[in-house]
């Protein structure tokens, strides 16, 4: 089950700089952009969404991600992102067997543009049940291992 926990959180939104709104997704928090969708979980909620298909999770990225498109609205900070945490830059990850690049602060977690959280959790069950070849080209692991460097 999902909860609200706040309406405006102490973080805000690398793309369009709103207050991100926590919800609590099982046992992990998340922070979300109610405005462009995007979605931030910390690395211990990346590593078990890589592990297990987390419904509350995916769930509230699907929600968010409502009508919000698959390209990236004018307006919105194109690159070079910040963690809403520490406020320092993101890295790029490209993912292919998801179709998509996120964005990832190594000490603190990951950011996933609208609908792309759901994309990654279905790459990673597609493998887990043997549908998807090794996904030696996705740089998820490698940098939440800390063995990724930019």
């Amino acid at each position: 089950m999902t909860y609200r926990v706040s309406a405006g959180g102490q973080y805000n939104c690398p793309r369009c700089l709103r207050a991100l709104t926590t919800y609590l997704a099982g046992v992990f928090v998340a922070d979300a952009c109610v405005e462009c969708g995007g979605l931030f979980i910390d690395n211990l909620a990346t590593q078990e969404l890589m592990r297990a298909f987390d419904r509350d999770l995916v769930g509230i990225a699907t929600t968010l991600g409502i009508g919000k498109g698959e390209t990236l609205p004018p307006g919105v900070i194109q690159k070079n992102l910040a963690c809403p945490r520490c406020s320092g830059t993101l890295a790029a990850v490209s993912l292919p067997s998801a179709g998509v690049e996120v964005d990832i602060c190594h000490e603190h977690g990951t950011w996933f543009d609208a609908n792309e959280l759901p994309k990654v959790a279905r790459a990673y069950r597609r493998r887990r049940r043997g549908q998807l070849g090794d996904m030696a080209d996705d740089a998820l692991a490698e940098v939440l291992d800390g063995r990724f460097r930019t």
